[in-house]
């Protein structure tokens, strides 16, 4: 199966990242694992910066400025 997560080069494997990031299997091997893997991490960014005091508005935006810079 070929990797299409930004990651492969490191040596994580899509089937690593799905499980990691617990993402619906059937994205291993698809180039949309990454855009999968990039939501997760908005949604878990998100999460934070609010247990951090930010509202959700800005925990958003922030998380969302950060999804942005992270994609190039």
């Amino acid at each position: 199966m070929k990797n299409y997560n930004i990651l492969a080069r490191t040596g994580v494997s899509d089937v690593d990242l799905v499980n990691t990031l617990k993402l619906d299997p059937e994205l291993a091997g698809t180039p949309g694992v990454n855009d999968a893997a990039y939501q997760r991490a908005f949604e878990v960014n998100v999460k934070g910066f609010m247990s951090q005091g930010l509202s959700e508005g800005q925990a958003r935006s922030k998380a969302g400025r950060i999804m942005k810079a992270a994609k190039g």
